[in-house]
């Protein structure tokens, strides 16, 4: 019974003291390797199906992919896709779209398997050849699951019923089927995989069993009761000269021929294990990586352990394997790795240098959270590592385990916060965290943590909000805060506060974010404010501060805000990084140096900055890691396809260890490296020039190419088949002959060239990778046929036709100088001419003259006859002498009449006046035009039809409103009237017409008088001219109405012009008017 209690007792406090420990302290494993950064081809981005059975790549660089729905070609954006189709010619078409297997052979022919028959298609892709088992001189059966070619060329295929084997030289087949009495024919028919090793002997996996054969002495040779399973699904030889044999159920065979032994791997529990036993596909690449596929992962063969590293599809990351299934593998020429899936293709860098510390969903051996806040290693390679919401993380890198350490509010030993901001080690070798609420300082050996926090007392912390931490020279713990900078004595246990300073020298800014002790002087730190403080430099010895909160540069004013962190090179430059860029000072010539994004930085928003060996400084960024060259000031970028955990990082997650090696946090886990392993991407090969479009018509590329002259417009397709940094590719072309310089095509793969003329030309193009490393010059030279008329033929027509016309100038030089005398005839006829013209002038100035001596004639007669009435009504006032009211009232009428008259002489005299001087007077108004020239031509209608004249009005609108001057128009309306009355004869017709042109109106006055001859028809609107009316009573004009009327209508910014087809056919003039004026009068 005593025993049993003790037993008791013991289980008791263990049970306690075990959860006492877990309640702020878990230890689990860790798991740093390098993980697998998949790139993903599926449906949604172009593939046609996903299941993927045979991955290669080309001689041209294009990646080939069969799947269940077709061929497709890839070529790194696009795919070309060769699917069976039987409204296509055959050549074109493929006998199957389940694509089984592809193979290039060193012809550079495609020989495609198939569900329904061997295709091959030709170098040029242009052609295909299908081979059916019911042909003559074929394959054996229709399911083809294997080709490949053998060292002297010829090619063997693998199907559901015997093995075939292709002469390329005699273009013939041989069959090999298996036969019951026959122990030296293959074991079985179907054929499943084929390889050849080191000595040229073929080894066939069949579904029942393992066999070779030996070319040189033509016999097979089966091997069994050695494997772990009969069907063999897939054979493929390493580095080593051992044979893998994957089966269907029994896991892989490896065969050592030398020992003729044979080493099963199966699965098991034991993770580094194969994860499936049935094995799909195996493949070695370059690196002598072994790669093995199986039905539950992808698998890279261990050698030095004797195991497997497994890697899977993982819940929600874009970046791991695509589908679980495997169904094949590929290399291409820069050393990626294809993998073919049932749901797609992945392909990734296999010997990427960055290794990944990250949480695993549902595992125990991982970090307790993704985002992370701090990084420290230790002198006992501890990894200490802050999280935004998970504690503090210890890895031991030695043994692999971790041990989160989290908040346990009933345990005032325990971390005081979940949410770390920074992580530092002393000289002690204690550990300093900084958290979202106060200080923690871990004792490795109490194994508890000691809290500072802010209170009321003098001797506390001046915020809890702790942003970075930093031990100096002499052991002082500084502490960047929110609301100010403390420094911590590990001796006396006390803090001091510097806030005081920051007040004295006016810096508002108190949101300390980073600190850095200077490298040259050990007084000055260096603190970098949050908002929008700038940089400190402060110097503990005397106290003494000075601010840096912008500087100018090129006549531009730079600003210093959110600083994030403050670091020394070995030249003993500052380099600041901050939310907009990258910043060096030299303290030596207080000198800004800014690098931003538009200098080749990945990103402007920069966390942290390391230095390596070579004094090159590598910067965390929301965009990924880039890498300064100091020698050549160019930067080198990584991003997450280069391996890093994420393209964003975070604040305070940088650590460079005494190896030199630099651990960068993020928002998923820590990306770890040695600077001196990642080294550029030497990769080089030639750009393809894969199409040429002309007039719109593709045409195969070649060295040369021959156009006629009338196909100059050209259209280039190119593109670089190095598929790890696709993005990052830049383009650079030249067409020689045309181009002066390289033309920079940034990441366009084309180029157009319009109305080349005809010549000889070399283009040339050249692609440069994410590392700067130039491709070679791939060029093809294009002859553009000189048009017919520029021939060597049509330059002697052309001669013999010079000669012709030579000749022909000469015959007429006799021509020309008889003809001179003609002309000289013609001249004299001209100065006859001009004598006439001259005459004509004479008349206009007789015109003048006659006008005055009619004006002077004019004004005389209505004042004789005013003066005659004046003279009689004064006589008969000094005589007394009676007349009746109606005589007085005709005198009185004869006297209004002629003043009337004489009026409007002077007035003509006062409009020529204006018309010469150019002040004459528009006022534009809206004005109802049809109503304007309605009443004015009725005003007139009484005066018409007194002189028997009769007077139509036709408006064709009822209504039009425009701008004008009513007044004048009205006087022009007037005279046309007066003219046409002038110039009609009794029992004559005037009409007057209005039509509407939308934006203009027509004004018609049209008579049946005497016409207007071609020749007065030019001067007609003249001043001064008169046309002899030759009508019995009608008077003649002044000569300056027509004239008024033209340039009032001018002034309207309207025309005025007049018909008359011949004499006594009567005449019409017609104004156009605009229905809108610019008020400019």
């Amino acid at each position: 019974m005593i025993m049993r209690l003790k037993k008791f007792h013991f289980l008791y406090m263990t049970t306690i003291l075990l959860f006492l420990f877990l309640a702020f302290s878990k230890i689990v494993y860790a798991k740093n390797y390098k993980e697998l950064t998949c790139k993903n081809l599926t449906i949604e981005n172009g593939l046609q199906e996903s299941t993927v059975e045979s991955i290669i790549q080309d001689h041209n660089g294009y990646i080939w992919i069969a799947t269940g729905a077709g061929l497709q070609r890839y070529d790194g954006e696009n795919f070309k896709i060769y699917k069976s189709n039987s409204e296509v010619e055959s050549a074109k078409s493929l006998s199957s779209n389940y694509i089984t297997i592809i193979l290039e052979d060193r012809d550079n022919e495609l020989w495609i398997g198939t569900s329904n028959g061997l295709n091959k298609l030709d170098n040029k892709r242009q052609n295909l050849t299908k081979y059916f088992p019911n042909h003559k001189n074929s394959i054996s059966n229709y399911n083809v699951w294997d080709i490949i070619q053998d060292r002297n060329n010829n090619i063997w295929i693998a199907t559901e019923n015997g093995l075939n084997y292709y002469n390329k030289k005699n273009k013939t087949f041989k069959h090999f089927f298996h036969n019951e009495n026959d122990k030296n024919s293959i074991s079985d028919n179907f054929i499943s995989t084929l390889f050849e090793d080191r000595e040229g002997i073929i080894w066939i996996g069949t579904r029942n069993g393992l066999n070779s054969f030996n070319p040189y002495t033509q016999k097979f040779t089966r091997y069994s009761n050695k494997l772990s399973d009969e069907y063999i699904t897939k054979i493929h030889g390493d580095s080593y000269n051992n044979i893998w044999i994957g089966t269907r159920l029994g896991g892989i065979n490896k065969y050592n021929k030398k020992e003729n032994k044979v080493k099963i791997y199966k699965t098991s529990k034991d993770k580094k294990a194969l994860p499936s036993n049935y094995i799909t596909t195996m493949y070695e690449d370059i690196q002598k990586n072994f790669w093995i596929g199986t039905e539950n992962g992808l698998c890279k063969y261990n050698k030095k352990d004797n195991n497997f590293i497994v890697y899977k599809k993982k819940y929600r990351d874009m970046h791991s394997l695509v589908n679980n299934h495997i169904l094949s593998i590929g290399e291409d020429r820069s050393g990626m790795i294809w993998v073919g899936t049932n749901g797609g293709v992945s392909f990734f860098n296999p010997n990427l240098e960055f290794n990944h510390y990250k949480k695993e969903s549902n595992k125990i051996n991982t970090l307790s959270d993704d985002m992370i806040s701090g990084i420290y290693l230790d002198q006992n390679n501890l990894l200490w590592i802050g999280t935004n919401n998970g504690g503090l993380n210890c890895i031991n890198r030695n043994t692999g385990k971790i041990e989160c350490f989290t908040n346990n509010s009933s345990n005032e030993q325990s971390i005081s916060s979940d949410s770390v901001t920074s992580v530092i080690g002393d000289k002690d070798d204690n550990i300093w965290v900084g958290t979202n609420y106060g200080l923690n300082k871990y004792d490795k050996k109490t194994k508890k943590f000691i809290r500072y926090l802010h209170h009321e007392s003098a001797n506390s912390l001046i915020n809890n909000e702790v942003r970075c931490l930093l031990e100096d020279d002499m052991g002082e713990i500084w502490i960047g805060t929110r609301r100010g900078v403390d420094s911590f004595n590990k001796k006396t246990n006390k803090f001091t506060h510097y806030n005081f300073l920051l007040d004295k020298h006016k810096i508002n800014d108190y949101y300390i974010f980073t600190i850095h002790q200077d490298k040259q002087d050990k007084d000055i730190l260096w603190l970098g404010c949050s908002i929008n403080g700038g940089i400190i430099k402060f110097n503990k010895k005397t106290k003494g501060l000075e601010q840096y909160k912008e500087y100018s540069k090129n006549d531009k004013i730079f600003s210093l805000k959110n600083i994030k962190c403050i670091s020394e090179d070995e030249n003993n430059n500052l380099w600041i990084c901050t939310s907009g860029g990258l910043n060096k000072f030299n303290k030596s010539n207080q000198k800004f140096t800014t690098y931003t994004e538009r200098n080749g930085i990945c990103n402007n928003y920069v966390y942290g900055v390391l230095f390596d060996k070579e004094n090159n400084p590598w910067i965390s960024t929301n965009g990924g890691i880039a890498k300064l060259d100091i020698r050549s000031d160019t930067f080198i970028n990584f991003d997450i396809r280069d391996g890093l955990q994420s393209n964003e990082f975070n604040d305070g997650s940088y650590f460079k260890s005494s190896s030199g090696e630099m651990f960068f946090g993020g928002i998923n886990g820590i990306t770890s490296f040695y600077p001196e392993n990642i080294s550029k991407d030497n990769f080089r090969t030639k750009v393809v020039i894969e199409n040429l479009n002309v007039q719109n018509k593709f045409i195969i590329p070649n060295k040369n190419i021959k156009l006629k002259y009338n196909e100059n417009n050209i259209s280039i397709e190119f593109f670089y088949p190095d598929y790890k940094n696709l993005s990052k590719i830049q383009y650079e072309y030249m067409l020689e002959g045309i181009d002066k310089e390289w033309i920079f095509g940034s990441h366009r793969g084309y180029c157009n060239y319009l109305n080349l003329p005809s010549g000889k030309y070399v283009f040339k193009v050249r692609a440069r990778n994410g590392n700067g490393i130039w491709s070679e010059e791939e060029k093809i030279g294009i002859v553009v046929a000189t048009p017919p008329w520029e021939t060597l033929t049509a330059y002697s027509i052309y001669i013999l036709m010079f000669i012709t016309v030579l000749y022909i100038i000469w015959r007429y030089i006799d021509i020309l100088e008889r003809k001179v005398q003609q002309r000289t005839t013609e001249l004299n006829n001209k100065l006859i001419e001009n004598d006439i013209l001259y005459e004509k002038n004479l008349e206009i100035e007789k015109f003048k003259n006659t006008y005055f001596v009619n004006l002077s004639h004019e004004l005389r007669t209505p004042l004789n006859v005013i003066l005659s009435a004046v003279q009689f009504l004064n006589k008969c006032a000094e005589e007394n002498i009676i007349i009746d009211k109606e005589k007085f009232q005709d005198y009185m009428s004869i006297i209004r009449k002629n003043s009337k008259n004489l009026l409007g002489i002077i007035n003509d005299l006062i409009d020529s006046s204006k018309m010469e001087s150019g002040t004459y007077v528009i006022n534009f108004m809206e004005t109802d035009i049809i109503y304007l020239v309605e009443e004015t031509a009725l005003s007139m209608k009484g005066y018409v039809e007194s002189k028997n004249i009769e007077l139509i009005i036709d408006p064709e609108v009822e209504e039009k409103i425009i701008k004008c001057d009513p007044v004048e128009i009205e006087r022009c309306i007037i005279n046309l009237i007066n003219n046409a009355i002038k110039f009609t004869p009794s029992g004559g017709s005037i009409w007057v017409s209005i039509y509407d042109k939308h934006d203009k109106v027509e004004i018609s006055v049209k008579d049946t008088g005497i016409g207007i001859s071609k020749e007065d028809q030019k001067v007609i609107f003249e001043r001064f001219f008169q046309i002899n009316n030759n009508i019995k009573d009608k008077k003649v004009g002044s000569g300056i109405g027509l004239a008024l009327v033209k340039y009032v209508v001018e002034l309207h910014n309207g025309t005025i012009r007049v018909k008359s087809e011949e004499l006594n056919k009567g005449s019409e003039f017609i104004i156009t008017l605009p229905t809108n004026q610019h008020d400019k009068f």
